[in-house]
């Protein structure tokens, strides 16, 4: 898939939905299928339709629903205007009645219906939904990209950990470039660190375009500048040398956000979020 980026979205009034988890087994794990490298299918259910295919994108805000799915539902809704790294789209907000996978359950479920088969295409698989921290709650969870597998429940120290931070809806973290920092939203959905030219403006030195290339999400295509930062760190943690894009577009919502940081382009293996302790740990 590229960059193609998934469904970074913002609109006003994102609510998180109480989620019950079934923790009295402690954890739970359930398998995920991974594409590209990098996007994570696993199975769910919608109200009475069972064994759909559920992308975890934790940049998607709110929740995306495919329209067939919405369909089969027979789901009314209302338009809405939502931001799509910065470009207006037109969209439809509906009620999802339930949703389950492995644990979780959320009741009454405020998502976004939008026609997903351009993801379908190009990973060759049915995409029924994405799934957002609207959905997931504030649950601790980690990801095994290795073992393909989500576990649910408390989450064990790894290697490295950082503080996060949060807002309704998104999970962020500081990344210091050159000395300055960085607000990245921590996102599943995509496989690259994308700025926004924006927000960026003049903070960092000798940043120069060392290619382009295209990319597309819900709003349509997009044009990213492929850039190169240095000196960049994570807390204690020496980054090195990092790969990025930079898009020239406006800032999506004025969020406060300096870009998304796609995980896997740091080349982790594991991944979990501590919503006890507000921190992320990784591999």
């Amino acid at each position: 898939m590229r960059c193609r980026k998934l469904g970074w979205l913002a609109i006003s009034g994102v609510i998180l939905i109480p989620v019950a988890l079934s923790a009295a087994e402690g954890r739970t794990e359930i398998p995920f299928r991974l594409y590209r490298d990098y996007v994570i299918v696993f199975t769910g259910s919608i109200g009475p339709i069972q064994k759909l295919n559920f992308i975890l994108d934790t940049g998607a805000v709110p929740s995306v629903i495919d329209r067939r799915v919405a369909n089969k539902l027979r789901l009314g809704g209302h338009v809405e205007k939502v931001l799509v790294f910065g470009r207006e789209l037109r969209t439809r907000e509906v009620t999802l009645p339930e949703v389950r996978f492995g644990p979780v359950k959320a009741m009454s479920v405020p998502v976004l219906c939008q026609d997903l088969s351009f993801v379908e295409k190009e990973l060759g698989v049915r995409v029924d939904a994405m799934i957002g921290f609207d959905v997931l709650g504030r649950h601790s969870f980690g990801i095994d990209y290795a073992a393909q597998k989500l576990v649910f429940g408390p989450v064990e120290s790894d290697a490295h950990s950082h503080p996060i931070q949060s807002r309704p809806g998104f999970v962020y973290l500081t990344i210091h470039v050159q000395g300055r920092p960085l607000y990245l939203v921590v996102d599943t959905g995509a496989r690259d660190l994308i700025l926004f030219s924006a927000r960026l403006g003049n903070r960092l030195d000798g940043l120069r375009t060392l290619s382009t290339k295209g990319s597309s999400n819900l709003a349509g295509k997009m044009t990213l500048k492929q850039m190169r930062l240095t000196e960049a760190r994570l807390g204690t943690n020496d980054l090195g040398t990092l790969n990025a894009y930079l898009l020239d577009n406006p800032e999506p919502g004025n969020l406060g956000f300096d870009g998304s940081l796609g995980v896997r382009s740091l080349g982790l293996t594991r991944l979990a979020f501590d919503f006890e302790r507000q921190t992320i740990s990784w591999r």
